[in-house]
């Protein structure tokens, strides 16, 4: 399993530099790649074996483990450096928060915000069931989707509840945060948008709710949320002002997607590598 391809920092003081290395983090080493060749250039043995997505901060690898511990790994040495106990299992991996925040939730239902810098302990938060993928951020918030059937928003400084949207469902998919709009996705509503930001009301605010659009929020298109749907392989637009479906399609061939500066990347099958530009027109090579 990969979990992580990082790049390294640059190869000169230059900020255009191009890096020394790739760190590619894997089960259960992280192999180092030449960045010209792609040759392994050096393999470092992980003492902690990762269960989510690598993410970086500075020269450090940050990943959850099954053992819920927080991992930084200094790559240009190949060491574990630090780490923090979770309860339970870390299935979601941590998020940047600010200048120097890293959160993530654990099965356990623990919630921790850390101190990027220096992997301390910032504040902890406990919900009632565990948290199961990854957490969201935006606007001095962090949002948690939770098993308990509450979608939370916590202060990003202290950890104190700012809001609580209760649902008829246990929470087992991602929120995201786009804009002044949180989405999720609840079996029992349907796709639910709330404001970031809802004043004084701690129960939360609901802006809109759309029935039968499950999926991947994968981000925005011309200010629409792009939702894909793994089971049927469908791509549905949502019109976030008006909370209505502009447009969908039906993408049979497709294993992943994914948004970089507004534009829609697909992978195929056979290797196929196609670009969307705002639907109107598709590039592809084979790779």
């Amino acid at each position: 399993t990969v979990w992580g391809v990082t790049q390294g920092p640059p190869s000169s003081a230059s900020p255009s530099s191009p890096p020394n290395d790739i760190y590619v983090t894997t089960d259960p080493v992280v192999m180092v790649l030449d960045h010209i060749t792609g040759a392994i250039v050096g393999r470092q043995d992980l003492e902690r074996i990762p269960s989510t997505k690598v993410i970086r901060w500075g020269k450090y690898l940050v990943f959850g483990t099954h053992s819920g511990k927080i991992v930084w790994h200094q790559f240009l040495v190949g060491q574990a450096w630090r780490a923090n106990q979770l309860k339970g299992p870390i299935l979601g991996a941590p998020i940047l928060v600010g200048d120097r925040g890293i959160a993530a939730g654990s099965v356990g239902g623990t919630l921790l915000m850390l101190d990027g810098k220096t992997a301390r302990r910032m504040w902890a938060e406990e919900v009632y069931d565990g948290i199961t993928t990854h957490v969201a951020e935006g606007d001095g918030l962090v949002i948690v989707a939770s098993k308990d059937q509450y979608l939370w928003a916590f202060d990003a400084g202290n950890g104190n509840v700012r809001w609580k949207y209760f649902t008829e469902s246990p929470l087992e998919t991602a929120p995201s945060v786009i804009g002044d709009n949180v989405l999720q996705w609840i079996p029992s509503e349907g796709l639910v948008c709330l404001e970031l930001n809802p004043g004084d009301e701690i129960e939360g605010r609901v802006r809109w709710t759309i029935k039968d659009v499950p999926g991947e929020i994968l981000g925005t298109i011309n200010g629409d949320a792009a939702i894909f749907n793994q089971d049927t392989k469908t791509l549905t637009m949502i019109n976030l002002k008006q909370g209505s479906i502009s447009k969908k399609y039906s993408l049979p061939k497709v294993r992943s997607l994914k948004i970089i500066d507004d534009q829609l990347y697909v992978i195929g099958n056979g290797s196929l590598v196609q670009r969307l530009d705002y639907f109107l027109s598709m590039r592809s090579c084979k790779i």
